[in-house]
């Protein structure tokens, strides 16, 4: 369970000023993001999987969820 350890950060963040971080077992990659880039992605979803599941060798990054939070 990769996300039950802490989560290292990565030192350079993205051209966005995203911060990036990874699982102590590298196996995510976690990324935070404005709202209007998550809002961009719920609308390129549906195509993504529909490309994802047909093509299953693809090279294109997998996503496994889009989640919010506050704090």
């Amino acid at each position: 369970y990769s996300i039950c350890k802490p989560l290292r950060e990565l030192k350079n963040p993205g051209a966005s000023g995203s911060l990036f971080y990874l699982t102590s077992d590298d196996e995510f990659i976690l990324k935070t993001v404005q709202k209007k880039e998550a809002e961009f992605l719920k609308c390129l979803l549906p195509g993504y999987y529909m490309n994802v599941t047909q093509n299953p060798r693809t090279l294109l990054p997998k996503f496994f969820g889009l989640y919010c939070y506050q704090v």
